[in-house]
């Protein structure tokens, strides 16, 4: 996936970005959080998720993204982090990984989806958890924390 990041970076003037799947947003960064992730990951096992067919959003952070199928698995870490900031979110959670920040209205987009694989035999493997700073433009964003989740398998 970093690969047709990187491509679609480089044709569309936007930025570039490391795959990955939002659980919550918002968050105040805390040393007391940063113990927690730290806890939170060091009793969590890696994820192995099933992916979908490429879709095209309706906003700039939805784009051109690939679904994640929803697992018992992935719905009791983001309870578990959502736990740790005392934030419940009211929208449903629709797991995906972006491949594009873009205008979803553009030719560019469109043509991009129409030359992407499947993804429906793919599977994506979540190994760390990270804590991003996404405060001003995207090229911008910093990681404040990240940590591997334990391999149990």
């Amino acid at each position: 996936m970093q690969s047709i990041i990187r491509r679609n970076q480089r044709s569309g003037n936007q930025p570039s970005f490391i795959p990955h799947i939002t659980l919550l947003s918002s968050i105040t960064f805390s040393s007391s959080l940063k113990e927690s992730l730290q806890n939170l990951c060091n009793e969590t096992s890696r994820l192995l998720l099933q992916c979908k067919k490429p879709e095209i959003g309706k906003d700039l952070f939805h784009c051109l993204f690939v679904p994640i199928v929803k697992s018992d698995e992935l719905d009791n870490l983001r309870h578990l982090a959502s736990n740790l900031i005392s934030v419940s979110y009211p929208r449903p959670f629709k797991p995906h990984v972006s491949l594009m920040y873009h205008d979803p209205n553009s030719d560019l987009v469109r043509n991009t989806k129409n030359m992407l694989p499947d993804f429906t035999s793919w599977q994506l493997k979540v190994s760390r958890i990270e804590l991003w700073n996404t405060s001003g433009p995207v090229n911008s964003w910093k990681s404040v924390f990240h940590s591997d989740m334990i391999d149990l398998q």
